[in-house]
């Protein structure tokens, strides 16, 4: 297969020291440490040069049902423009299509709009957790293991053939609310005995983290309104494998709030970083004034002699909700606010993560 000079082939055993030397120039470090080779890798050369490379997977569930995974897609920048990505994806799926996948995936970080438009372009679409359980029914959780989607915060599962309707961002923030309690209140439990806590500890759970992810979103929305930009709440559902995990082997908390994106028909990150950046802003901001607020009233006469349990909890849930979600805005981190106002605006940013370290040691 050819366009304007490129050649896609697939991938000879001596040329995996050049595709993952590729790899590494394009991804992060972090982000290449999951990266693993698979029988099936199709590369696009031009000139005898190997200037891209997707990584394919193919599984089967039950019933026979056989699947494909676009585990990993990639291209030189110097090759950016001349159709690479496209003609990839293009090969997979035909590749795809003689293996007999009735189902092709794709893990797509939510403000990855290139990789998006590549996708939805031939006949993706993304798909809720609640319209991945009514697809695969039993089959759900091998589904999952199969295609790497359960601890990749912030990224959402591509499905060809696509879902043929939206979720309510209602459902999701409540979703997303009341799972990350039952994250946190087993990490307290598995911190301190379950046995030894208070009646009132689920309680004091489902309010200080209504508070903060409440607060967030309201302020989020009203800002997009003010911005004159749709938008649309999405939980992250794979990050809610990953702090349960944490909750039950380390009695940690990590905080899976979801966000906001632009409800918009191939939207592109480049053109709404500003608007993305200010709506990441004042929820930076809403976090931060939160935990201020919670300081204060720990301290205030009128409020400060409430049972501590409730402070305890209130100070560690938005503390952590700051530190993930404003000081760290790299990989696995990079689909939290911080990163969104980094890329908008280096230097607000840095006086968010000043405030925030100031905060966070208060």
């Amino acid at each position: 297969m050819n366009d304007r000079g490129v050649m896609i082939v697939p991938m000879d055993p001596s040329e995996k020291k050049e595709v993952k030397k590729l790899m590494q120039s394009v991804f992060p470090f972090l982000m290449q440490l999951f990266f693993s080779f698979t029988p099936n890798i199709l590369v696009a050369k031009k000139d005898g040069k190997i200037v891209g490379g997707v990584i394919l997977k193919v599984f089967t569930l039950s019933k026979n049902r056989k699947c494909g995974l676009v585990a990993w897609i990639f291209s030189d920048v110097s090759a950016r423009g001349l159709g690479v990505g496209q003609r990839l994806v293009e090969s997979a799926l035909g590749f795809f299509q003689e293996q007999g996948c009735q189902d092709v995936f794709a893990s797509v970080e939510g403000f990855n709009t290139s990789s998006s438009k590549l996708f939805s372009t031939r006949g993706f679409s993304p798909i809720s957790p609640w319209q991945q359980i009514r697809r695969y029914g039993f089959d759900y959780l091998p589904m999952l293991f199969h295609t790497f989607h359960m601890f990749d915060v912030g990224h959402f599962l591509w499905v060809k053939p696509g879902a043929s309707q939206k979720v309510s961002s209602g459902g999701q923030w409540i979703a997303t609310w009341l799972l990350n309690a039952v994250a946190l209140y087993i990490a307290i439990g598995r911190g301190s005995g379950f046995t030894s806590l208070s009646s009132n500890i689920p309680l004091f759970v489902l309010i200080s983290l209504g508070i903060f992810f409440g607060l967030r979103t309201v302020v989020m929305l009203a800002a997009a309104f003010a911005l004159k930009i749709p938008v649309v709440f999405r939980m992250w559902m794979s990050g809610i494998f990953l702090t349960t995990a944490i909750a039950l082997v380390f009695g940690g908390y990590f905080p899976i709030p979801g966000s906001i994106y632009p409800d918009l028909e191939g939207w592109s990150y480049k053109e709404q970083k500003s608007k993305i950046g200010k709506l990441s802003l004042v929820g930076i901001l809403s976090v931060l004034l939160a935990v201020w607020l919670g300081i204060l009233g720990k301290q205030s006469s009128m409020v400060g002699h409430w049972d501590p349990n409730f402070w305890n909890i209130f100070l560690s849930v938005g503390k952590m909700m700051c530190i993930v979600g404003i000081i760290i805005p790299v990989f696995p981190l990079y689909s939290y606010d911080g990163k969104r106002v980094l890329d908008w605006n280096k230097g607000i940013w840095a006086i968010c993560a000043g405030a925030t370290l100031a905060t966070v040691f208060m």
